[in-house]
């Protein structure tokens, strides 16, 4: 980050007021969407991509659904999204190869960010991606690992 500051905004002149340290929640769980009146909202509502801990895409859609819920039903219930099921298969996949050391975890993001354009990356994390995009971001990755990771999820 200090590297970042200096060569990008060209100044050293700042101060770190706080340090953020969390733990990313990577778990195909199904979190409960609801409890009754209580709607959950972010990871404790299941809007978390599983394999990736990629969250805020995810919140501002299901924020947006809520709303139109409220507008059109009067009430913020919706149900919860399923999309394809095949994001869900891929992020078993993974889980499994990151839980079993097939791959290190930075390797496999790192690839995925360096073989691939942003744009492509970013439509799949939030689940918007084409069959093109998923077999270009497949294919970037160390093959046997996620497919032996593969076969046990089927």
């Amino acid at each position: 980050m200090k590297n970042y500051i200096r060569q990008h905004l060209g100044t050293n002149e700042y101060a770190i007021t706080e340090i953020e340290n969390g733990i990313i929640p990577m778990t195909n769980y199904r979190f409960p969407a609801v409890d009754g009146r209580i709607i959950f909202l972010g990871t404790a509502g299941g809007q978390t991509k599983a394999s990736s801990g990629y969250t805020f895409q995810y919140i501002q859609k299901h924020s947006a659904r809520l709303v139109n819920s409220l507008i059109k039903k009067g009430n913020p219930f919706v149900s919860r999204p399923g999309g394809p099921a095949r994001y869900r298969f891929y992020d078993s996949v993974l889980l499994h190869v990151l839980k079993n050391g097939l791959v290190p975890g930075d390797k496999v993001f790192t690839d995925l960010f360096k073989k691939n354009k942003p744009q492509r990356v970013l439509r799949f994390l939030d689940n918007e991606s084409s069959l093109g995009d998923e077999l270009k971001i497949i294919s970037s990755l160390p093959s046997w690992p996620f497919l032996k990771a593969a076969f046990r999820q089927w």
